[in-house]
């Protein structure tokens, strides 16, 4: 015996199924554009850096990183005091960083992202996660002493390394030609600002340059001098942030000439790991 089912049945069931068609289809067009919007994150894996060769140095470096790059306007002396129990009296620590005259920046961590050997001592690129800047890269050298270890020269604020060939930081020498001060001076111009278009017209074919994450102003360059070796120079500048923090730096520039003068690398090799 068939069992009948009414027209009213029928015509229920088949907008029922409309209905809950278009449901589908808006559900799924809804997920379509968040993707748009949205989309995946994609996973990027770093490179660790392998076990340090100087622990203790690292350490100390990442110490300096902290104190160097955090500030409180409100509150200046434990900075100063945490500089000056690492470096000393010298000008490398609580006056090659003048604060500005309000704000505050905190650094959340660090961590050593590059360790290379120079002349000097060891050079880590130290990845400073901070609160107002997000990541900045501060390239500190440290030599090893009897009494321990020591930083060495003024800091540098470079961009991230890509994965270390180092570039050697010899002893300075004597003062550069005024050709190789002006090529040296507008390179760490455009460098320090982020501006990679005109500062590709001074580098070599063979450089390889990481530009800094976070923008500043180049204010004067205090020196600009041969290192032994003769084929690099080291400029001391001094460069100020958005903030109005004023920074004295130490930049090494490798420097060739081919008709006229060409920077060849400017401190760290990013692509050294």
């Amino acid at each position: 015996m068939k069992r009948r089912v009414s027209v009213r049945r029928l015509r229920w069931r088949e907008s029922y199924n409309r209905v809950l068609l278009s449901v589908v289809l808006v559900a799924l067009g809804g997920f379509g554009v968040w993707r748009a919007v949205d989309p995946p994150r994609a996973v990027v894996v770093e490179r660790p850096v392998g076990r340090l060769a100087d622990p203790t140095s690292a350490a100390l470096a990442e110490r300096f990183t902290d104190a160097f790059l955090g500030y409180d306007a409100a509150a200046p002396q434990p900075r100063e005091d945490t500089l000056r129990a690492i470096t000393g009296d010298g000008p490398v620590g609580a006056a090659s960083m003048s604060v500005p005259a309000d704000g505050r920046r905190r650094v959340r961590g660090t961590r050593i992202v590059q360790d290379l050997e120079t002349s000097l001592g060891r050079r880590y690129v130290v990845e400073a996660d901070t609160d107002t800047d997000g990541p900045m890269y501060l390239a500190v050298t440290v030599r090893r002493t009897e009494d321990g270890p020591r930083i060495v020269g003024y800091p540098a604020i470079v961009g991230a390394p890509s994965s270390g060939e180092a570039v050697d930081l010899a002893d300075r020498g004597d003062e550069a030609p005024d050709e190789v001060r002006a090529i040296s001076e507008r390179a760490l111009r455009n460098f320090l600002a982020g501006d990679g278009g005109n500062l590709r017209a001074d580098l070599a074919p063979s450089a390889r340059v990481s530009l800094p994450s976070v923008a500043l102003r180049l204010d004067r360059v205090l020196s600009v001098r041969w290192s032994e070796r003769g084929r690099a120079v080291m400029a001391t500048v001094v460069a100020s942030d958005r903030h109005g923090a004023s920074l004295t730096l130490g930049y090494e520039l490798g420097v060739e000439q081919r008709g006229r003068w060409f920077v060849a690398g400017i401190h760290n090799d990013p692509a050294a790991g």
